[in-house]
């Protein structure tokens, strides 16, 4: 589900700021000084947005995300009102773009492991990444298995590359 289905003016820009890269110069060799390890793209329609400094009401999303975590903490994990308010504002304040993201994430790592989330998206990983094996397991069961999300990352980095 798309966060932009409403609006399909929204969904062209969104289309077009997460396929847009940096031009390449022929012939031109860059220095190891300016050759980043790994260019990293914003995660969210929400961060490309700011990133660009563009106001597309995008803000909006955060309502929604919320209602949908508490929704979810409520009836799936059977959280008490305060828990699964608390919960659904720090989703919702973590800027994801919609409900099939924070769904996504929530189904991979579970929705009390916001920080494993976070973790991840700052190295680039996403959820249809952790079903990569290490090992011969995937990588979604040895997060809910509890090791160590820094061992997963880079595993999951050295797999991909």
């Amino acid at each position: 589900m798309s966060e932009f289905s409403h609006d399909p003016e929204a969904a062209a820009i969104y289309g077009f700021l997460r396929s847009r890269e940096s031009p390449e110069v022929v012939g031109a060799v860059p220095a190891p000084a300016s050759v980043s390890r790994r260019r990293q793209a914003p995660a969210t329609a929400i961060d490309i947005a700011r990133a660009e400094g563009l106001e597309l009401g995008l803000e909006s999303t955060q309502a929604s995300v919320e209602t949908f975590v508490f929704d979810l903490a409520t009836t799936t994990l059977g959280c008490r009102r305060g828990e699964a308010r608390v919960l659904a504002r720090a989703w919702a304040k973590a800027g994801y773009a919609g409900q099939g993201e924070v769904f996504d994430w929530a189904e991979s790592v579970g929705l009390r492991n916001l920080h494993v989330v976070q973790q991840l998206r700052s190295h680039g990983i996403t959820p249809d990444m952790l079903e990569t094996c290490i090992d011969g397991t995937a990588a979604r069961r040895r997060l809910r298995n509890g090791e160590r999300v820094g061992g997963i990352i880079g595993a999951l980095l050295a797999a991909t590359r």
